[in-house]
């Protein structure tokens, strides 16, 4: 279509990036490993339990399964700074996996009422966890249920899209091509 002297123009570098970022939305989405909440964070609980009031967000992947717990006191709203956490993971299935019981830390980088627990589920699936807090408030348990999922996998509509931005492009420096040599 074009003749061998065809010259790098705006179009052929606009082509040029489109592939390369088509070539990058490809690659797996590695598995989250910091603390506290995290792009791409659900939230899978928000409601009252005992003295308190509970939100659970959740980082759902097989492997690496982070949970962010904020804790206020149910009558007044206020943080609860200085309360114990306790989780444990029944995992999918007939004969149910078992993760924890684990810790969670208070992480007041993010709220003074936030705790984080990273627990390490193997399957993927519907799991259900047992969130435990103790504070001087009293004690209150609630079951979470989270879908945890693989990670890793391709997202390929941005690969898609970028395909179609890749031909659209194309035809355009094909028409001015035409246009110019006219």
């Amino acid at each position: 279509m074009f003749p061998s002297s065809f010259t790098c123009t705006l179009a052929t570098k606009a082509l040029a990036l489109a592939m390369v970022v088509s070539t990058l939305a490809l690659i797996p989405i590695p598995r989250v490993s910091a603390n506290g909440p995290h792009v791409g964070s659900v939230q899978v609980f928000n409601g009252s339990a005992g003295p308190y009031k509970l939100r659970v967000e959740a980082v759902p992947l097989v492997g690496n399964l982070h949970l962010t717990i904020f804790v206020s006191q149910l009558q007044s709203d206020g943080p609860v700074t200085e309360a114990s956490i306790q989780v444990v993971g029944r995992g999918p299935g007939s004969d149910p996996q078992q993760v924890g019981p684990v810790s969670g830390a208070n992480d007041f980088r993010t709220a003074p009422n936030a705790y984080v627990v990273t627990l390490l589920p193997d399957q993927a699936g519907q799991w259900v966890f047992t969130v435990t807090v103790h504070s001087a408030e009293g004690e209150a348990t609630v079951d979470v249920p989270v879908v945890v999922q693989q990670p890793g996998e391709a997202n390929w509509l941005a690969p898609t899209l970028v395909v179609l931005l890749f031909v659209l492009l194309w035809q355009v420096a094909a028409r001015l091509w035409e246009r110019r040599n006219k």
